[in-house]
């Protein structure tokens, strides 16, 4: 015959660690267990959250590269300003744009624009009171190791 052995009936005890279980005193005798509050709703619920929000990141990251690309570039105007057109069309197209100056107002027969990489330049005949000359200056820009005196 077998002997019954005690400690196969008894379940080996569950290790919770620190962040899943919080640990109560007990002010009892030690033979007592403490007592413990699992914390199974949290995590899963915060693990949700981020994902939809980096979800979301993602999504729309293409989107507002896009548009802060074409705010700050200013190169499609210039396409569309060509040689010959009529002064008030090119006025419209440069405050459609956001480009604001002496060409916009009426004050002056030149506009200077730019963005990050270029600045263009734009003179229109007082006579003809059409585009005559277009410029375009790419702008230096020094590296990091020279601005920082390498």
């Amino acid at each position: 015959m077998m002997p019954f052995v005690i400690s196969s009936l008894i379940p080996p005890p569950q290790r919770l660690s620190a962040r899943r279980c919080l640990l109560l005193p007990s002010n009892t005798d030690s033979m007592s267990t403490p007592i413990i509050y699992q914390r199974t709703w949290f995590r899963p619920v915060l693990r949700l959250v981020a994902w939809i929000f980096l979800t979301g990141v993602i999504i729309n990251f293409p989107f507002v590269i896009h548009d802060g690309v074409q705010f700050l570039y200013k190169g499609t105007v210039y396409k569309k300003l060509t040689l010959g057109r009529e002064r008030q069309q090119a006025a419209e197209l440069l405050r459609a744009d956001r480009v604001w100056c002496g060409l916009t107002d009426g004050s002056s027969n030149s506009c200077r624009f730019g963005d990050f990489w270029t600045t263009y330049s734009i003179e229109v005949d007082p006579k003809s009171n059409k585009i005559a000359r277009r410029g375009i200056n790419l702008m230096p820009r020094m590296s990091l190791l020279q601005r920082l005196g390498f």
